[in-house]
């Protein structure tokens, strides 16, 4: 194997992966060969730093990276700096609602913490109104109430 060679073959030229970008305008399934190219390196970028989770995030970003690509930047002749950009992103939102979840979690007292008789009306209210109103029926209640 040579420098100007990858396993898979050789390197495309800069306009012929421009082209790539552009033709998967018109043809959608020409995207694959750009996911093919740049998914090792956008999973092992989102699983460093998100670990299992990663997985999901790169699928997402090529998710965002097709439905987005009519705004790639057609004076850049390679997509893996758009694409480490949407990574960036997607990893920024995903840690950004997990630190939220967290503090949620934090904030939210334990039905065990309160009044046992308490804890016996809250549930049989909420066994009642089932799951799809549970969160609503939370919601009511006062803080001091959770």
């Amino acid at each position: 194997m040579t420098a100007t060679t990858e396993p898979w073959g050789s390197r495309p030229s800069a306009a012929s992966r421009f082209a790539l970008i552009a033709r998967s305008l018109h043809d959608p399934s020409v995207f694959a060969a750009l996911f093919d190219r740049h998914w090792p390196a956008i999973h092992r970028f989102c699983t460093s730093r998100a670990g299992a989770a990663g997985e999901d995030l790169a699928a997402e970003v090529f998710r965002i990276a097709f439905d987005d690509r009519r705004r790639f930047d057609t004076r850049y002749d390679d997509a893996a700096p758009w694409l480490y950009g949407v990574a960036t992103n997607v990893l920024r939102r995903w840690f950004r609602q997990a630190e939220r979840s967290r503090r949620a979690t934090a904030r939210s007292v334990p039905l065990d913490e309160h009044d046992p008789a308490e804890c016996v009306v809250v549930r049989e209210v909420l066994d009642r109104v089932g799951d799809k109103w549970s969160v609503l029926v939370i919601g009511l209640l006062r803080s001091e109430e959770r």
